[in-house]
């Protein structure tokens, strides 16, 4: 299913092929179908062979060396490298410098700041907009249209950026939909930090919470502009990926439960 959003992203993969480049990079939020653009390029290319990697030193040399002995062409997908380890693209940016014809390069991230500028250079970067309220409409419908009849004008709802977040809450059961019905009990935070970073991490059955997901549900629960302040600054604290989450979700509870 093409997304409005990805239109404009498959218009430049045509580009792209037209002037036989080798190596993309396709940037965008997170869950906005980054890798389903770069499956597409496959597609276009008609190269069923499509392989994926995480962005580690390990599975991408194990990969590459793959790839680059395979006598047909491939397409190989770097998901996330800007999540990935620094020294994660030294071995990609040897490829690139002399990339076999045979072998095709597609990188996902959501960050591109966080990609060697010397790897951006020897890519053609494609941009996939955010996805449009009718885009997550239809995707939602297309996998469970009851769940989204039910769910579509609740608090979890607002939460929704991206196709990911579409799968993740509308595949949430009874138990998972409550403990962000209770996220309302937290508030003010007059527990100990410790217990309401834990609390904000796990559900009920000590499984971990989207962290990201809970934070903006908290957004939406929280009326006065400081608190508001204090969920932007927190996303965009884990977006960065410079702090560790246990850090950020207690700097986020400190702001909320002493500061006004």
């Amino acid at each position: 299913m093409i997304m409005q959003c990805q239109k404009g992203a498959l218009d430049n993969i045509d580009r792209a092929i037209s002037i036989d480049r080798h190596s993309i990079i396709v940037t965008g939020i997170a869950n906005c179908g980054k890798t389903y653009v770069c499956k597409q390029w496959a597609n276009k290319l008609h190269i069923p062979d499509f392989y994926t990697c995480s962005p580690t030193v390990s599975d991408i040399r194990s990969t590459l060396d793959i790839a680059s002995n395979e006598s047909s062409p491939v397409v190989l997908c770097i998901e996330n490298l800007d999540a990935g380890q620094v020294k994660a693209a030294y071995p990609l940016l040897k490829i690139l410098e002399d990339c076999p014809n045979h072998l095709y390069i597609s990188i996902t991230c959501s960050n591109i700041r966080h990609i060697p500028d010397t790897i951006v250079s020897r890519c053609t970067v494609i941009d996939i907009g955010t996805p449009t309220s009718n885009d997550i409409m239809q995707f939602a419908m297309s996998i469970d249209p009851n769940k989204y009849a039910d769910i579509n004008q609740t608090l979890i709802w607002k939460c929704v950026r991206g196709f990911g977040d579409v799968k993740e809450i509308l595949s949430m059961d009874v138990n998972k939909l409550n403990y962000y019905d209770n996220l309302k009990n937290l508030i003010p935070f007059k527990d100990s930090i410790s217990n309401i970073s834990w609390k904000l991490q796990n559900y009920d059955d000590n499984t971990k919470t989207n962290i990201v997901i809970v934070i903006r549900y908290m957004y939406n629960l929280f009326t006065t502009l400081h608190d508001k302040r204090s969920c932007v600054r927190c996303l965009n604290e884990l977006d960065q990926g410079a702090l560790s989450v246990n850090a950020v979700i207690s700097r986020f509870i400190v702001e909320n439960k002493y500061c006004e």
